[in-house]
């Protein structure tokens, strides 16, 4: 070896060393300070609780309603409220036998949610990313897994909910439970805690068939023995090989087919269970929403997922920023003419298919109102102007997830068109538990994008909740001051 490629490697690895020392010990630092942040949390709870101890929203609706199951009035629901009455059930087993339901305590419920959501990000990123073989590094390792799941945790959009009285972090809780005991390959376990989930938000019920259609894929690469057919579209020549295989094991005997049969299938047919139940429910309910439908009509909107990509973007964009070189070398100059045409049809959607909910127009208490009113309707170019970044958002997402099975990623994708597209309203809420499953399934980020995650995260976080006590204004109809949420 030259003197002067050993001087370089030398220069080189003394310039990386000060850096990583120096994102290892920051690590160390918020890992201390979230971890102190996260034990006095219930101060925070009730510093907000003081400034918002009257009902927020729909919190109008939601805590009335478990007041009622609290007392044993099961048969009184009130037709404004549109999800299944999970939390309200929880809640009322919870407190209802200590005759503890107050709008305080009912909205505590979501502080103990917060807490186990933590718990449960923290499993689910060691389980994912596996274990560490240099023991010298395990300290180090946990600092890291658990600053992803504090993250994620205290993810700006969700955490906003932990001192109200919503279904959005309870809802979470039973899909990250319902994550969790998948991979332990507990899936009696994870499918009736699905079916728990959309007791809660019928839209989960996308991400229990998610689950089932995972399991489904690895089911297919143990018996073919070749992953491929699951890693890439060739869907015929997998089909064929699957034919082959059921063919031979029926030829054993029809005694050995069923037994074949039956263990093949035990692991999918939870899910299939709790689909069909979700089936049953939706012809017996003679639809999705229940109580008032006429703010949740289905229609096809599918700029949703335009918005949820900029959305990921905003708030992993640690995560995908990474790409953008390659976006701009690969995609956009050597292929000139493919990112032309899907610039086109971009826009050509953007035109057709911008629609406006009467909500985002009426609601100022929504940050999406104030996005809406000062670009979106102020510049007709605006929406336009957002093509290349959604092109390059939605191939970002792609690229940080290309190492699960293709079929896997497909799978996400469709579920999550399921979540979002029939959706009129630009709601940040209905893009959280999406967000938060690319989050977890993403790569193992760098040192460098976990520091940046993080404190994105508590900037975010800090800024939201100081509009939030700062900024008050008044309705006609409304006798309380009104403040500024997701």
């Amino acid at each position: 070896m030259r003197a002067g490629q050993v001087a370089t490697q030398y220069k080189e690895k003394i310039f990386y060393k000060i850096p990583d020392n120096f994102m290892n010990a920051f690590i160390k630092i918020l890992t201390f300070g979230s971890a102190t942040f996260s034990l006095i949390l219930i101060l925070l709870f009730y510093y907000l609780n003081s400034f918002q101890s009257h009902y927020y929203i729909d919190e109008k609706f939601h805590v009335p309603q478990a007041l009622r199951f609290c007392e044993g009035e099961f048969y009184e629901w009130d037709s404004k409220i549109t999800t299944l009455p999970g939390l309200y059930l929880f809640s009322a087993f919870l407190l209802g036998p200590l005759n503890l339901c107050t709008i305080t305590n009912l909205r505590l419920i979501n502080v103990l949610c917060t807490y186990l959501n933590l718990f449960l990000s923290f499993q689910i990123i060691k389980c994912l990313n596996g274990r560490s073989k240099a023991r010298t590094d395990n300290n180090l390792r946990r600092y890291k897994l658990y600053l992803i799941a504090w993250n994620i945790t205290f993810f700006p959009p969700l955490f906003f909910w932990f001192f109200l009285y919503y279904t959005d972090i309870f809802s979470l809780n039973l899909i990250l439970i319902m994550l969790l005991f998948h991979l332990y390959d507990k899936h009696k376990t994870a499918a009736f805690l699905g079916i728990l989930s959309i007791c809660v938000r019928q839209t989960n019920v996308a991400w229990v068939a998610f689950l089932g259609i995972d399991k489904c894929l690895t089911i297919i690469d143990q018996i073919t023995n070749k992953p491929r057919f699951t890693d890439t579209l060739n869907v015929l020549p997998c089909l064929r090989t699957l034919y082959k295989i059921f063919k031979a094991e029926k030829k054993r005997g029809t005694l050995h087919f069923l037994k074949f049969l039956q263990s093949t299938c035990k692991d999918i047919f939870p899910y299939t269970l709790a689909l069909t139940s979700f089936i049953i429910f939706i012809i017996y309910n003679k639809g999705i929403v229940v109580g008032d439908r006429t703010a949740h009509v289905p229609t096809f909107h599918l700029t949703q997922i335009f918005y949820f990509s900029l959305f990921v973007l905003c708030f992993s964009w640690p995560y995908l920023l990474p790409y953008l070189a390659k976006f701009v070398k690969q995609v956009i100059y050597k292929n000139l003419i493919s990112i032309s045409l899907l610039s086109f049809f971009l826009v050509l959607i953007i035109h057709c298919n911008t629609l406006v909910h009467p909500y985002i127009l009426a609601d100022n208490r929504h940050y999406s109102f104030y996005v809406w009113k000062n670009l979106m309707s102020r510049f007709a170019i605006f929406k336009y102007t957002l093509v290349p970044v959604y092109a390059f958002a939605m191939y970002a997402i792609f690229k940080s997830l290309n190492h699960l099975r293709l079929l896997s990623f497909v799978a996400y994708i469709l579920c999550t068109c399921i979540v979002l597209v029939p959706q009129l309203l630009l709601e940040p809420r209905y893009f959280i538990i999406p967000y938060i499953l690319c989050r977890v399934y993403q790569k193992e980020p760098n040192n460098w994008q976990i520091v940046a995650e993080t404190l994105t995260t508590i900037f975010i976080n800090i800024a939201q909740f100081v509009l939030f006590i700062n900024k008050t204004f008044y309705w006609e109809d409304e006798k309380y001051p009104q403040r500024i949420g997701w």
